[in-house]
């Protein structure tokens, strides 16, 4: 039957977790209900009978908040308990509880300590500081479970943990005592359990809700008690030899000290009593007086102060004698065994080591033995004693015919193995019956040593000791020791024992405690200063104990610590600002910090020249000293022939192995690359050489052709062209040149190379053919050349002409789109398909014979064409497709013909850029394609860079904005900047124009664009700067128009 009220319990949790939630929200800002005693909350608090009736100390104790007096004030609004039954029948507890609330007002005092914790706060009868924390959290409904982490509620079924007092839900400590990381793989075997709280192991799952004293099952609740207490005298036992229950009501966590007084109890010497509490651990006391107990040598007293345990011994030095009475020695009172045999004064207490000598009872012999206590034995040899033969095997009667007389007679031998035990106990003796002791054991034995790995033979005599030195001459020494180091895991868990023959080897008990660790812990304390002085152990060192008594302040004084400050206490973080001034002398703008802490670097924006002093960088931070414009070093390297080509940095150009700087001034490698022209017109590839000159030995490749140029070959430099030595002299010194080449011989140092010829390729036969049909074709007047071919397929290149024959289809397409896009004047802009990225090539290729600018846009493998209208979008007059077919078949039906090449049009006498530009000026010989990146990397991917000559280049951007934001940055650079400005600035248009144009229908008609503007003429410019016309149109004929 216990089963169904443990389940209806856990019903009654459940609506117990709703209470929780009401708990939790009244926690949040609204202020608790009060809940008064009443006859329907007692009615469930037994199954039978009338309301238990409450003890005074119970009602004394237990006082409801709102009250102010001890008496017991039920409500008159409240119905007698004989109406509770039918009434809340159909509603069930939870009704029951909930009208109970309804019926309560909300008191005043509602936010207050309830009385039943402050009766008990302070005195003899005082709650322990753990109990009032958890009564005070339980009454506020602010008490969690460690395992849900929910408020525990006052109706909730709990369960409190024995050893550590901590409470949690009844269904989560279950659950949580059921599940693997509760117990251990042992202890899953033997259905024990660790509580969540303080791990302790419990072999009794949980199963009832009681209340903390277990006395009552599902207690009920009451404003009169603590939540979850039955209200009865706790009884529970205290710890220690306390015999007294505890006589609080019950309460959680643990029961304080007993204030009864425990019997009275003497000092250690007993001539003072004194009492203490009940319970409390006596380690005993001393009264400061002397002992004056009898020592053990019973004839002094002690001197000592009161003390714990026996009394030492007697230190008093008396003359005393040795039991044979040859000797006599000063020794200390009491000592060895007292002898009253011979001496009644009992003054003989110690042993010689000398024969004995006394005369025995025979009168005949004297004593065999070692000064020795007590009288000394009978004669062994008396015919009395001695009735068989030495190795007592043979009764005498057997070998002598007349009995003895004397101890004087002689004893016979039995002539028999004496098998008398030798002093080892193993053995037995194999001599023939004999007088007197037994020889020593020679029988061998195996001795291992102390660890057991290693065994030796040995005689038996020699494990016993005493044996001469001359004897165990060739024997090992014992006890036994091998050199096999033991090394097995210390108690410490963190070291390995290092001794050699250690005889606690594979012992897990240890008796003799070899494998403690006597080794200083040393690892650092939580504070971070101090090292553990314990013995090397397991677990997390304690705590530091050092601490500091003044008081502990930051740098700026501002916040200090009172006094004691625990050692590695850190101070907390000071509002007020630094007060250490920056050496560059801004303010300071962070707060006061630890002295172990250094100010944070200072962000002021300022301006710094950059390392090679070639411009004045602006917005930068105050703590960065190098800064670097992006721009080659340009400095003269040790060479004296190449400027560095390291983009602007720091320090010296030239280094050596230790990191200084080179001082040589010139004759000495930079390094870099030569790039000296060679006599053949190419750079030299060789380091830096600035004591010799080049050597030639060009592999760069050029085109050799024949004399018609029908043949052609890449071969190396050196191999097509051909040099001779010729003397390197300046004319104005010929003469003093020569004099001195005929005195002292000839310089090789002063020899040079001149190009004499370029090699030519041979003509074949089908040269020398096509040359005689050149010269009969002239002679004759016949043009040997289809004019329709020339006229198709000028204007495609043989790019597009060779996709168009691999690939018509895809041509075709494109054909379509474009002349669609073209004579549709309501678009401006359209987006292509995805195409690979050789499709797009053709697609770019092809868009430009058709006056479209086009743009990439998306990422893999969805990316694609833009396609905008330009002032020279207009369809080609013949179609690629039909070039190419033309072409496939005067290639296939026609036989090779050689066409005149045509001369080249003229440039035009002015021509518009249709993009905005920056004209680049001021460039050397040595600047590159590289350097001009690296000057525009702000801009990467905004503009396209074109030579016009060796000292002037233009940058064309696609957006005017970028044009603009590019010279106001780079205005101050190493070169020269002048604006180009105008250009087709419809081309730049956003992505949104774009997009709304593609939207445009013939329902919503959009209005025309505006027309682009007019690009500025380069004349002016171009003749200023002295630039080549004709370079400049080759240079930008493709981003240009003629007006």
């Amino acid at each position: 039957m216990a089963e169904p009220v443990a389940r209806g319990r856990g019903r009654g949790g459940r609506r117990g977790g709703g209470g929780s939630r009401r708990s939790r929200n009244a926690t949040r800002g609204t202020p608790a209900t009060i809940q008064h005693w009443s006859p329907v909350e007692n009615s469930d608090r037994t199954s039978s009978g009338p309301p238990p009736t409450l003890n005074p100390e119970a009602v004394a104790f237990f006082v409801p908040p709102h009250t102010s007096s001890p008496a017991l004030n039920v409500p008159e609004s409240i119905p007698p308990s004989t109406s509770s039954g039918n009434e809340h029948r159909g509603h069930g507890e939870k009704g029951a509880r909930e009208d109970v609330e309804r019926s309560q007002p909300v008191s005043s005092h509602s936010s207050s300590t309830p009385a039943y914790i402050e009766t008990h706060r302070e005195g003899a009868g005082a709650f322990s500081r753990l109990t009032l924390s958890m009564l005070e959290k339980l009454a506020n409904n602010t008490y969690d479970c460690m395992v849900c982490c929910e408020v525990i509620s006052r109706y909730a079924p709990v369960w409190s943990c024995p050893q550590c007092f901590v409470i949690f839900h009844l269904k989560c400590v279950r659950k949580w005592s059921r599940s693997i990381t509760s117990s251990t793989s042992s202890e899953l075997v033997t259905g024990s359990w660790r509580c969540p709280g303080c791990q302790v192991v419990l072999d009794k799952l949980p199963s009832d809700y009681t209340c903390f004293c277990g006395k009552t099952r599902d207690p009920p609740f009451s404003p009169y008690f603590a939540p979850h207490s039955c209200g009865d005298p706790c009884l529970k036992k205290r710890g220690g030899s306390c015999p007294h229950p505890c006589n609080l009501p019950c309460h959680p966590g643990p029961c304080p000290a007993c204030p009864s007084m425990a019997p009275p109890r003497e000092c250690f010497c007993g001539k003072t009593t004194y009492q203490l509490r009940c319970g409390e651990e006596d380690p005993g006391r001393s009264c400061g007086q002397t002992c004056g107990r009898t020592l053990a040598c019973g004839l002094h007293d002690c001197p000592e102060v009161c003390h714990s345990g026996p009394c030492p011994s007697c230190k008093v030095l008396r003359l005393q004698t040795c039991y044979c009475g040859k000797k006599q020695e000063e020794r200390l009172c009491g000592s060895g065994v007292t002898d009253t045999t011979w001496d009644s004064s009992g003054v003989r207490c110690f042993s010689c080591d000398l024969l004995c000598g006394r005369t025995l009872d025979c009168h005949h012999h004297t004593c065999q033995r070692r000064c020795h206590p007590g009288p000394c034995a009978g004669c062994p040899s008396l015919p009395s004693r001695q009735t068989t033969c030495h190795c007592g095997r043979t009764p005498l009667s057997m070998l002598l015919e007349n009995p003895r007389q004397s101890c004087l007679d002689p004893i016979p031998s039995c002539g028999l193995v004496c098998a008398r035990t030798l002093p080892c106990g193993r053995h037995t003796c194999t001599a023939i019956c004999h007088e007197g002791d037994c020889p020593r054991c020679e029988a061998q034995v195996q001795v291992k040593c102390l660890c057991g790995s290693v065994s030796v033979t040995v005689p038996c005599w020699y494990c016993e000791g005493g044996a001469s030195a001359e004897d165990t001459l060739d024997l090992p020494k014992l006890p036994l020791t091998c050199n096999r180091v033991c090394n097995t895991p210390m108690q410490c868990g963190r070291h390995r024992c290092s001794r050699r023959c250690c005889p606690a080897k594979g012992d897990p008990s240890d008796p003799e405690g070899l494998h403690i660790c006597k080794r200083t812990c040393g690892k650092k304390l939580g504070c971070g200063l101090h090292t553990c002085q314990r013995l090397c152990h397991l677990g997390f060192c304690p705590p530091c104990l050092e601490a500091t008594f003044e008081d502990v302040a930051c740098r700026c004084g501002r916040t200090v610590l009172p006094p004691p400050v625990p050692c590695g206490t850190r101070l907390p973080e000071c509002p007020f600002p630094c007060t250490i001034p920056r050496p560059c002398g801004h303010p300071v703008g962070h707060n006061c910090h630890p002295d172990d802490i250094s100010c944070p670097p200072c962000v002021v924006l300022t301006k710094r020249p950059c390392m090679g002093g070639h411009v004045v960088r602006k917005n930068i931070p105050c703590h960065i000293k190098e800064v670097s414009c992006g721009m080659p070093c340009g400095k003269m390297r040790i060479c004296g022939l190449h400027s560095c080509r390291r983009l602007c940095h720091g320090g010296p150009c030239d280094v050596d192995e230790d990191g200084e700087a080179r001082l040589e001034t010139s004759g000495v490698s930079c390094g870099q690359i030569c790039l000296k022209s060679m006599v053949c017109g190419h750079p030299c590839q060789q380091i830096c050489h600035p004591d010799h000159e080049c050597e030639w030995k060009c592999t760069e490749m050029v085109v050799v052709q024949c004399s018609c140029g029908r043949r052609r070959a890449k071969l190396p430099c050196a191999e097509v062209c051909t040099v001779e030595t010729v003397r390197a002299s300046d004319p104005w010194e010929e003469e003093e040149e020569e004099e001195e080449e005929e005195e002292e011989g000839h310089d090789a140092s002063k020899m040079g190379l001149r190009l004499v010829s370029r090699r030519v390729l041979d003509c074949d036969d089908e040269c020398d053919r096509q040359q005689r049909n050149r010269r009969f074709a002239a002679a004759l007047g016949i043009v040997p050349e289809d004019p329709s071919y020339h006229e198709t397929s000028l204007g495609y290149s043989d790019f597009l002409l060779t996709e168009a024959l691999n690939n018509p289809k895809f041509i075709a397409m494109l054909e379509r789109k474009f002349h669609a896009f073209v004579t549709d004047e309501s678009l401006r802009i359209t987006h292509a398909q995805y195409m690979t990225q050789d499709e797009r090539a053709v697609a770019r290729e092809l868009a430009r014979e058709y006056g479209i600018s086009t743009k990439t846009e998306g990422v893999e493998p969805h990316r694609h064409l833009t396609l905008v209208k330009t002032t020279r979008c207009r369809n080609p007059l013949v179609l690629l497709s039909h070039t190419a077919k033309t072409a496939a078949r005067l290639l296939i039906n026609s036989p090779p013909t050689i066409r005149p090449l045509s001369p080249s049009p003229p440039p035009p006498t002015d021509f518009l850029l249709t993009r905005p530009a920056l004209l680049i000026s001021g460039l050397t010989p040595r600047v590159t394609t590289t350097h001009l990146t690296t000057f525009l990397s702000k801009f990467e991917g905004e503009y396209k860079l074109k030579w016009i000559d060796d000292s002037h280049a233009i940058a064309l951007f696609q957006k005017r904005q970028k044009m603009e934001q590019a010279y106001d940055t780079l205005n101050e650079g190493p070169y020269q900047l002048r604006e180009i400005s105008g250009g087709c600035d419809d081309i730049a248009k956003t992505d949104t124009d774009a997009e709304d144009a593609c939207e445009t229908t013939e329902e919503s008609p959009r209005p025309p664009p505006p027309k682009p503007k007019q690009a500025t003429s380069l004349c002016q410019l171009l003749q200023e700067e002295n630039i080549s016309f004709t370079n400049a149109w080759e240079a930008l004929k493709n981003h240009a128009e003629v007006p």
